[in-house]
């Protein structure tokens, strides 16, 4: 977990209850895969397609960039 979030080290965030909040950070950093269960009419455990997509996004280039 702690080589993942060092990807995120000075990266600012917008925080967005529905698309981007703290547990789908955390559950992204965690287990590869942005959720959160705090919003009441999305299902249980799904995974935020978007949210995921754009946090890989930002490894991938922090990756490339190292290199």
């Amino acid at each position: 977990m702690k080589n993942c979030c060092d990807f995120f080290l000075h990266q600012e965030f917008k925080y967005d209850l529905m698309n981007f909040n703290s547990e789908h950070f955390a559950t992204f950093v965690r287990y590869g895969h942005a959720v959160s269960n705090q919003i009441p009419f999305k299902k249980r455990n799904e995974a935020h397609k978007d949210t995921t997509q754009t946090l890989l996004l930002i490894m991938q280039q922090r990756m490339e960039t190292e290199i």
